[in-house]
């Protein structure tokens, strides 16, 4: 037996932003899964949504240069409708979004299963453009998919930065430890009893 209040609906009246000057608010709406009431727009808020919309922001950011923003503070602020018996829900997202980087280049350090020539090929990112950290970190995933999927599964693979402030950027070095190939010794089967091993 479930007893359930359900007490009034909360629905999205707007979404506001504060401490965005780099990217309009219009923008950061546009990246949200959250959606403010309106026509054909019911506004339901959903926790879960609000905390991937938070991730969704800093991915933007950080695709844009900017790999030190951040959501510093997601005020709400409530008010009753008597006649619909709706609950609207004001957000502002305060934002923190740093300085625009660029790319200063990649490095490998430890790799001898595969060339640097080949690894460099993963990393489609040139020297002084804009960097895309989000991309970086999707290239990088493919080379750890690299090792892994030729059996280096104990390898440690990890990305280090350096930043020069005067210029800018920010360079990475891949830091490689090669360990050896893992090989399947044995295939067991359990609770098998009408098809054989």
């Amino acid at each position: 037996t479930f007893t359930v209040g359900e007490g009034a609906q909360v629905a999205v009246r707007e979404i506001r932003f504060s401490g965005n000057t780099a990217v309009s608010s219009q923008t950061l709406k546009s990246k949200l899964s959250l959606k403010e009431s309106g026509f054909l727009q019911a506004g339901a808020f959903q926790e879960s949504k609000l905390e991937d919309d938070k991730k969704s922001i800093v991915d933007y950011y950080r695709s844009r240069g900017y790999v030190d923003a951040s959501v510093e503070d997601v005020i709400r602020g409530y008010e009753k409708d008597a006649k619909t018996a709706k609950t609207w829900l004001v957000l502002t997202i305060a934002l923190k979004e740093g300085k625009q980087w660029l790319f200063g280049g990649i490095g490998f350090e430890g790799n001898s299963i595969f060339p640097t020539e080949k690894l460099s090929s993963y990393f489609s990112e040139k020297p002084g453009s804009i960097l895309n950290f989000r991309k970086l970190s999707l290239e990088k995933a493919k080379l750890d998919d690299l090792y892994y999927e030729s059996g280096y599964i104990f390898n440690e693979i990890s990305l280090q930065e350096s930043r020069d402030e005067e210029k800018q950027s920010i360079s990475y070095k891949v830091k490689i430890v090669e360990q050896d190939r893992a090989h399947i010794e044995s295939i067991a089967f359990k609770g098998n009893k009408k098809t054989k091993d």
